[in-house]
C-alpha cells in the first residue's frame, strides 16, 4: 500500500508543477528573473558613462559615481486542501486532480503578481527620486535626464494600441537617455509587447500581416523583432519592454512546491502548495515604454 501512495504521490508532484512549467516558460523574455536566497534582495544602478570628449591636452577631470539602490522583499504564498483517506482509497487519481487544481490557482496567482506589478508601473513612485524629482512615477511623462529639471524625457505615451502608437513606443525607446544624456538606442535586441485580451486581435495584425494597414506598404513592425505577450487581466494599456535590459524584475525565494502528510487520526491527507516571491523594478526605467491607454 505504501508503494502504491508513493506513486500516487509521484503523479501528483508532476500535475502541481506542469501549470507553472507551460506559463512561465516565456516570462524571462519581458522578466528579469531572479532567484534569492534572503528575504530582502537589494538591486543596484551604477551612474556612470557618458559621452567621450575630443582628447587634449592636461589632466581629465573626473566624474563622479553615484549607485541607486532599490529593496525588494520576496513575499511567501500559500494553499492547503486536504482529501479523506477512504476518498482516496476510492479514486487513486483523486490526489492528482487535487494537486493539478493547486497547481493551477498557483499558477494564477503568480500571474496576478506579474500582471499586476507591470499594471501598476503607471502608479509606482520612481526609486531614484533623485533623477526623476518627487512624485515621479516608474512610467512618467517629463523624466529628468540627470539631475536636471530642464532637461526632460518621458516613457509614457497616451495612445491606443496601432501601428502609429507602436512606432512612437520604438522610437521613444531608440531615443531614449540615459541619466548622462548618453543616446541608448534601446529595443534594438529584441522587443516585448505587453497587452491584454482586448487588443489581441490589433496586435496580431501588427505583428503577422506583412502590409501596412494605412498604405498597404511593407509593414516594419512585422520584421522588427517584437515579440507579443497576452496577460489576461490587462484591459488596453500595454507597454514595449527591451528585452535584453528588461527593468521589471520577477524575484523567487522559494520555487513554487508541493507537499503531502497525513493527520496523526489518519483521516485526512493534506496537500500543501507554496512559493515565495516579489515583483519589482531596477531603479532605472530605461527599457520600458508604456501607454495608458486613453
Amino acid at each position: 500500500m505504501a508503494n502504491d501512495f508513493d506513486q500516487i504521490k509521484t503523479k501528483a508532484f508532476e500535475t502541481f508543477h506542469e501549470p507553472f512549467l507551460k506559463g512561465t516558460a516565456n516570462w524571462d523574455q519581458f522578466l528579469d528573473v531572479r532567484t534569492a536566497t534572503t528575504k530582502h534582495l537589494q538591486l543596484g544602478a551604477v551612474l556612470s558613462g557618458g559621452i567621450y570628449g575630443a582628447a587634449g591636452t592636461g589632466d581629465l577631470s573626473a566624474d563622479d559615481i553615484d549607485t541607486v539602490n532599490n529593496t525588494l522583499t520576496t513575499v511567501p504564498y500559500e494553499k492547503k486542501e486536504r482529501i479523506r483517506w477512504d476518498q482516496l482509497d476510492d479514486n487513486p487519481e483523486l490526489l492528482s486532480e487535487v494537486t493539478a487544481a493547486m497547481g493551477g490557482a498557483g499558477f494564477s496567482s503568480l500571474l496576478k503578481l506579474v500582471s499586476d506589478g507591470l499594471a501598476g508601473l503607471f502608479t509606482l513612485a520612481h526609486p531614484n527620486t533623485g533623477l526623476v524629482g518627487a512624485g515621479k512615477k516608474f512610467i512618467d511623462t517629463n523624466l529628468r535626464i540627470g539631475n536636471d529639471p530642464g532637461n526632460t524625457q518621458s516613457n509614457k505615451l497616451a495612445l491606443a494600441l496601432g501601428e502609429d502608437a507602436l512606432h512612437a513606443a520604438l522610437t521613444t525607446g531608440a531615443q531614449y537617455k540615459n541619466h548622462r544624456n548618453m543616446t541608448l538606442d534601446l529595443f534594438k535586441s529584441g522587443v516585448a509587447l505587453i497587452h491584454g485580451p482586448a487588443n489581441r486581435k490589433v496586435a496580431f495584425e501588427l505583428l503577422r500581416s506583412t502590409m501596412s494597414g494605412n498604405d498597404q506598404q511593407a509593414n516594419l513592425l512585422s520584421v522588427s523583432g517584437i515579440t507579443g505577450f497576452e496577460l489576461p487581466e490587462w484591459g488596453y494599456d500595454w507597454m514595449c519592454i527591451d528585452q535584453a535590459i528588461k527593468p521589471a524584475v520577477l524575484v523567487i525565494r522559494r520555487m513554487p512546491e508541493v507537499t503531502f502528510s497525513q493527520t496523526t487520526d489518519g483521516v485526512w491527507i493534506e496537500v500543501v502548495g507554496k512559493f515565495t516571491a516579489t515583483f519589482g523594478v531596477r531603479p532605472t526605467e530605461a527599457g520600458i515604454v508604456g501607454s495608458d491607454a486613453p
